[in-house]
Protein backbone atom coordinates (compact mmCIF):
# COMPACT_ATOMS: atom_id res chain seq x y z
CA UNK A 1 0.00 0.00 0.00
CA UNK A 2 1.14 3.61 -1.08
CA UNK A 3 0.84 6.01 1.94
CA UNK A 4 1.47 9.70 0.97
CA UNK A 5 2.74 11.79 3.68
CA UNK A 6 0.26 14.04 5.54
CA UNK A 7 1.79 17.41 6.54
CA UNK A 8 0.63 18.66 9.48
CA UNK A 9 1.89 21.92 11.69
CA UNK A 10 2.09 19.24 14.91
CA UNK A 11 5.85 18.63 16.37
CA UNK A 12 7.09 15.25 16.18
CA UNK A 13 6.85 15.61 20.51
CA UNK A 14 3.46 16.51 20.21
CA UNK A 15 2.52 13.84 17.81
CA UNK A 16 4.20 11.16 20.50
CA UNK A 17 2.25 12.69 23.25
CA UNK A 18 -1.17 12.26 21.15
CA UNK A 19 -0.19 8.55 20.42
CA UNK A 20 0.42 8.01 24.34
CA UNK A 21 -3.01 9.34 25.09
CA UNK A 22 -4.45 7.25 22.13
CA UNK A 23 -2.58 4.22 23.90
CA UNK A 24 -3.25 4.89 27.72
CA UNK A 25 -6.99 5.57 26.22
CA UNK A 26 -7.25 2.30 24.86
CA UNK A 27 -6.10 0.66 28.62
CA UNK A 28 -8.20 2.54 30.15
CA UNK A 29 -11.41 1.43 28.17
CA UNK A 30 -10.11 -2.40 27.94
CA UNK A 31 -9.69 -2.06 31.71
CA UNK A 32 -10.74 -5.22 33.35
CA UNK A 33 -12.71 -6.62 30.35
CA UNK A 34 -11.32 -9.36 28.11
CA UNK A 35 -10.64 -8.98 24.16
CA UNK A 36 -11.29 -11.35 21.95
CA UNK A 37 -9.12 -12.32 18.53
CA UNK A 38 -10.74 -9.99 16.65
CA UNK A 39 -10.98 -7.32 18.96
CA UNK A 40 -6.95 -7.53 18.57
CA UNK A 41 -6.74 -6.98 14.62
CA UNK A 42 -8.81 -3.56 15.31
CA UNK A 43 -5.17 -2.80 16.53
CA UNK A 44 -2.45 -1.52 14.40
CA UNK A 45 0.31 -3.38 15.50
CA UNK A 46 -1.61 -6.67 15.00
CA UNK A 47 -3.60 -5.92 11.77
CA UNK A 48 -2.65 -8.19 8.57
CA UNK A 49 -3.11 -5.37 6.37
CA UNK A 50 -4.08 -2.14 6.81
CA UNK A 51 -7.18 -0.20 6.25
CA UNK A 52 -7.97 1.14 2.98
CA UNK A 53 -7.75 4.81 3.81
CA UNK A 54 -5.35 4.47 6.96
CA UNK A 55 -4.24 8.18 6.49
CA UNK A 56 -8.29 8.81 7.51
CA UNK A 57 -9.45 5.72 9.26
CA UNK A 58 -9.97 6.70 13.05
CA UNK A 59 -7.52 3.11 14.25
CA UNK A 60 -4.41 4.06 11.47
CA UNK A 61 -4.58 8.22 11.40
CA UNK A 62 -2.46 9.22 14.27
CA UNK A 63 -0.14 6.66 12.98
CA UNK A 64 0.17 7.20 9.72
CA UNK A 65 1.57 10.70 11.07
CA UNK A 66 4.68 9.32 12.31
CA UNK A 67 5.24 7.11 8.76
CA UNK A 68 7.04 8.95 6.17
CA UNK A 69 6.99 7.87 2.42
CA UNK A 70 10.21 7.91 0.94
CA UNK A 71 9.22 6.73 -2.38
CA UNK A 72 5.91 7.85 -2.76
CA UNK A 73 6.38 12.08 -1.57
CA UNK A 74 10.35 12.28 -1.84
CA UNK A 75 9.85 16.18 -1.34
CA UNK A 76 7.34 15.60 1.19
CA UNK A 77 9.26 12.89 3.17
CA UNK A 78 12.55 15.11 3.04
CA UNK A 79 10.48 18.10 4.62
CA UNK A 80 9.69 16.09 7.23
CA UNK A 81 13.12 15.10 8.27
CA UNK A 82 14.19 18.34 8.30
CA UNK A 83 11.55 19.23 10.55
CA UNK A 84 12.60 16.61 12.89
CA UNK A 85 16.04 17.77 12.99
CA UNK A 86 14.98 21.56 13.21
CA UNK A 87 13.15 20.74 16.07
CA UNK A 88 16.38 18.98 17.46
CA UNK A 89 18.11 22.02 17.10
CA UNK A 90 15.88 24.24 18.39
CA UNK A 91 16.58 22.04 22.10
CA UNK A 92 20.86 23.97 21.60
CA UNK A 93 19.37 27.19 19.94
CA UNK A 94 16.84 27.85 22.15
CA UNK A 95 17.63 25.03 25.46
CA UNK A 96 15.63 22.20 26.21
CA UNK A 97 13.50 25.13 29.17
CA UNK A 98 12.03 26.94 26.37
CA UNK A 99 11.40 23.90 24.02
CA UNK A 100 9.50 22.44 27.02
CA UNK A 101 7.39 25.99 27.47
CA UNK A 102 6.91 26.28 23.59
CA UNK A 103 5.15 22.80 23.68
CA UNK A 104 3.02 23.52 26.47
CA UNK A 105 1.77 26.76 25.21
CA UNK A 106 0.57 24.72 22.17
CA UNK A 107 -1.00 22.37 23.56
CA UNK A 108 -1.66 24.20 27.07
CA UNK A 109 -1.37 22.52 30.46
CA UNK A 110 1.41 20.45 32.29
CA UNK A 111 2.80 17.76 30.15
CA UNK A 112 5.52 15.60 29.96
CA UNK A 113 8.00 17.30 26.53
CA UNK A 114 10.24 14.27 24.62
CA UNK A 115 13.26 15.55 24.25
CA UNK A 116 16.82 14.49 22.55
CA UNK A 117 19.70 13.49 25.04
CA UNK A 118 21.99 14.33 21.93
CA UNK A 119 20.14 16.84 20.05
CA UNK A 120 22.99 17.90 17.83
CA UNK A 121 23.58 14.09 16.64
CA UNK A 122 20.03 13.69 16.15
CA UNK A 123 19.57 16.29 14.56
CA UNK A 124 22.48 15.83 11.75
CA UNK A 125 20.81 12.00 11.36
CA UNK A 126 17.48 13.38 10.18
CA UNK A 127 19.21 15.96 8.05
CA UNK A 128 21.26 12.87 6.87
CA UNK A 129 17.77 11.32 5.68
CA UNK A 130 16.45 14.29 3.95
CA UNK A 131 19.34 14.08 1.70
CA UNK A 132 19.45 10.54 1.01
CA UNK A 133 15.92 10.74 0.42
CA UNK A 134 17.30 13.22 -2.72
CA UNK A 135 14.38 15.20 -3.31
CA UNK A 136 13.87 17.11 -6.67
CA UNK A 137 13.94 20.15 -4.82
CA UNK A 138 17.29 22.06 -5.39
CA UNK A 139 16.00 24.62 -3.08
CA UNK A 140 15.26 22.47 -0.57
CA UNK A 141 18.66 20.28 -0.86
CA UNK A 142 20.65 23.68 -0.08
CA UNK A 143 18.23 24.21 3.16
CA UNK A 144 19.01 20.26 4.06
CA UNK A 145 22.89 20.70 3.38
CA UNK A 146 22.69 23.82 5.05
CA UNK A 147 20.96 22.90 8.00
CA UNK A 148 23.36 19.63 8.38
CA UNK A 149 26.20 22.20 8.17
CA UNK A 150 25.07 24.55 11.07
CA UNK A 151 24.46 21.19 13.43
CA UNK A 152 28.00 19.90 12.67
CA UNK A 153 29.13 23.68 13.57
CA UNK A 154 27.68 23.17 16.58
CA UNK A 155 29.06 20.06 17.44
CA UNK A 156 32.76 21.51 16.40
CA UNK A 157 33.13 19.44 13.55
CA UNK A 158 34.03 22.73 11.06
CA UNK A 159 35.58 20.05 8.37
CA UNK A 160 31.73 18.49 7.56
CA UNK A 161 30.17 21.97 8.24
CA UNK A 162 32.63 23.71 5.81
CA UNK A 163 32.10 20.61 2.98
CA UNK A 164 28.26 20.55 3.60
CA UNK A 165 28.11 24.52 3.09
CA UNK A 166 29.23 24.28 0.15
CA UNK A 167 27.65 21.35 -1.38
CA UNK A 168 24.62 23.89 -0.01
CA UNK A 169 25.82 26.32 -2.28
CA UNK A 170 26.38 24.10 -5.23
CA UNK A 171 22.19 23.74 -4.71
CA UNK A 172 21.28 27.28 -4.23
CA UNK A 173 23.88 29.93 -4.97
CA UNK A 174 21.60 32.35 -3.16
CA UNK A 175 21.19 30.38 0.35
CA UNK A 176 23.03 33.18 2.44
CA UNK A 177 23.32 31.06 5.33
CA UNK A 178 25.34 28.26 3.84
CA UNK A 179 28.28 31.61 3.06
CA UNK A 180 28.10 32.48 6.92
CA UNK A 181 28.47 29.01 8.14
CA UNK A 182 30.96 27.90 5.57
CA UNK A 183 33.10 31.38 6.28
CA UNK A 184 32.85 30.55 10.16
CA UNK A 185 33.95 26.74 9.73
CA UNK A 186 37.05 28.38 7.80
CA UNK A 187 37.40 31.15 10.23
CA UNK A 188 37.47 28.45 13.29
CA UNK A 189 40.13 26.74 11.57
CA UNK A 190 42.07 29.56 10.89
CA UNK A 191 41.75 29.80 7.81
CA UNK A 192 41.31 33.67 7.21
CA UNK A 193 42.49 33.90 3.80
CA UNK A 194 39.32 31.40 2.34
CA UNK A 195 37.27 32.57 4.96
CA UNK A 196 36.84 36.20 3.67
CA UNK A 197 36.51 34.73 0.34
CA UNK A 198 33.21 33.27 1.44
CA UNK A 199 32.11 36.12 3.26
CA UNK A 200 32.64 38.22 -0.16
CA UNK A 201 30.75 36.04 -2.32
CA UNK A 202 27.61 36.33 0.53
CA UNK A 203 28.22 39.80 1.23
CA UNK A 204 28.13 40.47 -3.00
CA UNK A 205 23.93 38.53 -2.78
CA UNK A 206 23.27 40.80 0.82
CA UNK A 207 25.51 43.31 1.04
CA UNK A 208 23.86 44.58 4.46
CA UNK A 209 23.91 41.37 6.21
CA UNK A 210 25.12 42.25 9.70
CA UNK A 211 26.55 38.40 10.31
CA UNK A 212 28.57 38.18 7.46
CA UNK A 213 29.85 41.43 7.86
CA UNK A 214 31.04 41.39 11.11
CA UNK A 215 32.22 37.72 10.75
CA UNK A 216 34.35 39.58 7.91
CA UNK A 217 35.62 41.83 9.82
CA UNK A 218 37.19 39.25 12.50
CA UNK A 219 38.50 37.07 9.60
CA UNK A 220 40.37 40.37 8.13
CA UNK A 221 41.81 41.25 11.60
CA UNK A 222 42.77 37.20 11.68
CA UNK A 223 44.32 37.37 8.50
CA UNK A 224 46.26 40.91 8.89
CA UNK A 225 47.83 39.17 12.48
CA UNK A 226 48.60 36.11 10.26
CA UNK A 227 50.49 38.01 7.46
CA UNK A 228 52.14 39.43 10.54
CA UNK A 229 53.75 36.72 12.14
CA UNK A 230 54.31 35.46 8.50
CA UNK A 231 56.29 38.22 7.63
CA UNK A 232 58.52 38.34 11.57
CA UNK A 233 58.63 34.24 10.85
CA UNK A 234 60.44 35.01 7.20
CA UNK A 235 62.59 38.12 8.92
CA UNK A 236 63.96 35.76 11.81
CA UNK A 237 64.55 32.86 9.48
CA UNK A 238 66.69 35.34 7.21
CA UNK A 239 68.89 36.80 10.35
CA UNK A 240 69.40 33.24 11.82
CA UNK A 241 70.55 32.27 8.20
CA UNK A 242 72.86 35.67 7.92
CA UNK A 243 73.86 35.02 11.68
CA UNK A 244 75.45 31.56 10.80
CA UNK A 245 76.67 31.81 7.56
CA UNK A 246 78.48 34.78 8.77
CA UNK A 247 79.66 32.36 11.88
CA UNK A 248 80.72 30.19 10.09
CA UNK A 249 82.65 32.70 7.63
CA UNK A 250 84.56 33.60 10.50
CA UNK A 251 85.94 30.09 11.39
CA UNK A 252 83.47 29.94 14.44
CA UNK A 253 82.45 26.19 15.62
CA UNK A 254 78.67 27.52 17.46
CA UNK A 255 76.77 24.27 18.71
CA UNK A 256 74.20 25.75 19.25
CA UNK A 257 72.54 22.99 21.03
CA UNK A 258 75.39 21.55 23.48
CA UNK A 259 76.35 23.56 26.59
CA UNK A 260 79.49 23.29 28.55
CA UNK A 261 77.22 22.63 31.84
CA UNK A 262 73.53 22.57 31.95
CA UNK A 263 72.99 25.94 34.18
CA UNK A 264 73.66 28.15 31.44
CA UNK A 265 70.66 27.11 29.63
CA UNK A 266 68.86 29.69 32.16
CA UNK A 267 70.64 33.19 30.60
CA UNK A 268 68.58 34.45 27.91
CA UNK A 269 71.34 33.95 25.42
CA UNK A 270 71.41 36.64 22.71
CA UNK A 271 73.18 36.31 19.00
CA UNK A 272 72.96 38.40 16.34
CA UNK A 273 74.04 40.01 13.12
CA UNK A 274 73.92 44.09 13.05
CA UNK A 275 74.42 45.04 9.55
CA UNK A 276 75.49 48.60 10.25
CA UNK A 277 78.41 47.33 12.26
CA UNK A 278 78.91 43.72 9.96
CA UNK A 279 79.65 42.71 13.48
CA UNK A 280 78.29 39.42 15.17
CA UNK A 281 77.10 39.89 19.06
CA UNK A 282 77.41 37.32 21.35
CA UNK A 283 76.17 36.65 24.84
CA UNK A 284 78.78 35.79 27.17
CA UNK A 285 79.42 34.11 30.24
CA UNK A 286 82.05 35.12 32.75
CA UNK A 287 83.04 32.74 35.56
CA UNK A 288 84.99 33.61 38.48
CA UNK A 289 85.76 30.30 39.77
CA UNK A 290 87.64 30.82 42.66
CA UNK A 291 84.43 32.59 43.93
CA UNK A 292 81.97 30.70 42.52
CA UNK A 293 79.95 33.22 41.16
CA UNK A 294 79.31 34.37 36.94
CA UNK A 295 78.60 37.41 35.28
CA UNK A 296 76.39 37.49 32.79
CA UNK A 297 77.43 39.37 29.08
CA UNK A 298 73.94 39.67 27.07
CA UNK A 299 75.76 41.99 24.02
CA UNK A 300 79.02 41.42 23.06
CA UNK A 301 80.40 43.04 19.93
CA UNK A 302 83.27 40.33 18.25
CA UNK A 303 85.56 43.26 17.25
CA UNK A 304 85.81 44.42 21.26
CA UNK A 305 88.28 43.12 22.75
CA UNK A 306 88.55 41.23 26.47
CA UNK A 307 89.92 44.18 28.10
CA UNK A 308 87.26 46.68 27.23
CA UNK A 309 84.50 44.16 28.96
CA UNK A 310 86.66 43.96 31.99
CA UNK A 311 87.25 47.34 31.95
CA UNK A 312 83.66 48.06 32.28
CA UNK A 313 82.81 44.97 34.40
CA UNK A 314 85.44 46.21 36.97
CA UNK A 315 84.96 49.67 36.40
CA UNK A 316 86.99 51.57 39.77
CA UNK A 317 84.94 54.40 40.21
CA UNK A 318 81.61 51.59 40.21
CA UNK A 319 80.73 49.69 43.59
CA UNK A 320 82.66 46.47 43.53
CA UNK A 321 80.90 43.03 43.68
CA UNK A 322 79.77 41.75 46.98
CA UNK A 323 82.72 38.78 46.79
CA UNK A 324 85.15 41.68 45.85
CA UNK A 325 85.36 44.21 48.73
CA UNK A 326 88.65 44.73 49.18
CA UNK A 327 88.82 45.05 45.02
CA UNK A 328 91.21 42.27 44.36
CA UNK A 329 89.55 41.80 40.31
CA UNK A 330 90.81 44.54 38.51
CA UNK A 331 91.93 44.38 35.00
CA UNK A 332 95.63 44.49 34.93
CA UNK A 333 95.46 41.87 38.01
CA UNK A 334 93.59 39.14 36.29
CA UNK A 335 93.97 36.06 33.95
CA UNK A 336 91.56 34.76 31.53
CA UNK A 337 91.41 31.24 29.60
CA UNK A 338 89.17 29.52 27.64
CA UNK A 339 87.96 25.46 27.76
CA UNK A 340 89.97 23.53 25.15
CA UNK A 341 87.51 22.40 22.52
CA UNK A 342 88.52 18.79 22.47
CA UNK A 343 89.27 18.30 26.60
CA UNK A 344 85.42 19.21 26.93
CA UNK A 345 84.45 16.84 24.56
CA UNK A 346 86.21 13.94 26.29
CA UNK A 347 85.49 15.19 29.82
CA UNK A 348 81.98 15.36 28.75
CA UNK A 349 82.54 11.49 27.58
CA UNK A 350 84.31 10.53 31.06
CA UNK A 351 87.51 9.85 29.26
CA UNK A 352 89.64 12.69 30.59
CA UNK A 353 91.54 13.07 33.96
CA UNK A 354 92.95 16.37 33.39
CA UNK A 355 91.24 19.63 31.79
CA UNK A 356 92.86 21.28 29.23
CA UNK A 357 92.57 25.48 29.16
CA UNK A 358 94.12 28.45 26.51
CA UNK A 359 95.16 31.20 28.28
CA UNK A 360 93.60 34.66 26.61
CA UNK A 361 95.44 38.04 25.94
CA UNK A 362 93.59 40.46 26.93
CA UNK A 363 94.00 42.59 23.87
CA UNK A 364 92.24 40.01 22.12
CA UNK A 365 89.03 40.21 20.24
CA UNK A 366 86.34 38.27 21.53
CA UNK A 367 86.44 37.34 17.56
CA UNK A 368 89.46 36.15 17.87
CA UNK A 369 89.24 33.83 21.06
CA UNK A 370 86.38 32.38 19.46
CA UNK A 371 87.70 31.84 16.01
CA UNK A 372 90.92 29.75 17.09
CA UNK A 373 91.26 26.22 15.91
CA UNK A 374 91.01 24.70 19.59
CA UNK A 375 87.86 26.43 20.37
CA UNK A 376 84.35 25.12 20.45
CA UNK A 377 81.58 26.96 21.66
CA UNK A 378 79.22 24.73 23.68
CA UNK A 379 76.14 27.13 23.61
CA UNK A 380 77.69 30.11 24.82
CA UNK A 381 81.28 31.40 25.13
CA UNK A 382 82.23 30.99 28.50
CA UNK A 383 85.72 32.39 29.61
CA UNK A 384 87.34 31.74 33.08
CA UNK A 385 87.93 34.90 34.61
CA UNK A 386 91.37 34.52 37.65
CA UNK A 387 93.26 36.37 39.75
CA UNK A 388 96.50 36.46 38.39
CA UNK A 389 99.60 34.71 39.70
CA UNK A 390 97.38 33.47 42.94
CA UNK A 391 97.57 30.47 44.73
CA UNK A 392 93.97 29.45 43.27
CA UNK A 393 95.44 30.17 39.53
CA UNK A 394 98.05 27.64 40.56
CA UNK A 395 96.31 25.05 41.80
CA UNK A 396 93.82 25.09 39.02
CA UNK A 397 95.12 25.50 35.76
CA UNK A 398 98.88 24.80 36.35
CA UNK A 399 98.82 21.83 38.60
CA UNK A 400 96.72 18.64 38.90
CA UNK A 401 93.50 20.33 38.16
CA UNK A 402 94.09 21.50 34.81
CA UNK A 403 97.06 22.36 32.02
CA UNK A 404 97.59 25.52 29.61
CA UNK A 405 98.38 24.64 26.19
CA UNK A 406 99.45 28.42 24.82
CA UNK A 407 98.35 31.73 24.53
CA UNK A 408 95.24 32.70 22.16
CA UNK A 409 96.12 36.34 21.01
Amino acid sequence: TIIHYKKTKLSIFQKKKRMDAAIDAFIEKTKGTQIDDSSWKDLPLFMDELPENPTTDPRTALLMEFMIDEEGDPIGAATQYKDRGNEYLEQVTKGTDEVAKKERKDEQGNRTVVLSKDPLTDAYTMYTKAIEVNPPDNKLMGVLYSNRAYASLLKGNNGRAYNDARKSIEYDSQNIKSYYRGAQALYNTGKAKESLILCDMGIKIQAKNKSLLKLREEAQALYDAQQKRLKEKYKKELEEKTLHRQISKNNIRYLWDEWLFDSMQQYNRNVYFDKETKQVHFSVLLLYDEHNQTDFIEDWAEETTIRDILDMVFDPQSEPPSWDKDRQYRTQKLSVYIDDAESVEKDQDGGLRIRIYHRCDLDCTLKKVLSDKSVKVFGMPALHVIRKNSAFEKEKFQSGGGAVYGVIK
